[in-house]
């Protein structure tokens, strides 16, 4: 799994809120909740149909902290 501290600096530094943060090979689905938490759009992918759903569980799981936040 990629360091989350990480991938946030790295979205952060090279994405503005409005772009599009891609990542074709989710894997865990850091990059995808990492971008959710910087307010990015996101769009990703993986030929492994157990990520996606580990990494939709992530993402459901983070909108309902966000959510809880607010």
């Amino acid at each position: 799994a990629l360091n989350p501290l990480l991938v946030s600096r790295l979205v952060r530094s090279c994405t503005r809120p409005e772009e599009l943060v891609a990542d074709p090979f989710l894997g865990s689905g850091t990059t995808a909740v990492v971008a959710l938490r910087e307010g990015r759009r996101f769009y990703g992918g993986d030929v492994n149909a157990d990520s996606l759903r580990f990494t939709m569980g992530r993402i459901l799981a983070e909108e309902l902290k966000l959510g809880a936040a607010a």
